[in-house]
């Protein structure tokens, strides 16, 4: 079977609209609360910030995909490696989605 592959650049924009509207749904209400001495307030800035840049990434630059990838793809790295107890939690189930996201765009950048 062969594959889609005129799908191929709309999954890649599906992916980052979803990605953007996922982390606003999530961190919406840290922004909202504008608690600047929280730590989850400066997650929530740049994980919303940087899903964004990679929204204008798609349309303006290679180089500001890669970046926004990265940064998306570290931040996710590093809330999993904290919170990882031994197991999988629902919770950081959660961080596993823009994890692969951005690492797929820190990657492979505007390749379609």
């Amino acid at each position: 079977m062969k594959p889609f592959k005129s799908l191929h650049s709309f999954s890649r924009w599906l992916l980052r609209i979803s990605l953007f509207l996922y982390l606003l749904v999530i961190y919406l209400s840290d922004l909202k609360s504008l608690e600047f001495s929280s730590v989850s307030f400066y997650f929530s800035v740049v994980y919303i910030l940087f899903s964004a840049l990679l929204l204008l990434g798609g349309v303006f630059s290679q180089g500001l995909t890669v970046v926004s990838g990265l940064v998306i793809f570290l931040l996710s790295l590093y809330q999993l490696i904290v919170s990882f107890s031994g197991m999988l939690t629902p919770a950081q189930a959660f961080y596993l989605i823009p994890f692969a996201i951005g690492l797929l765009f820190a990657a492979s950048g505007n390749k379609s």
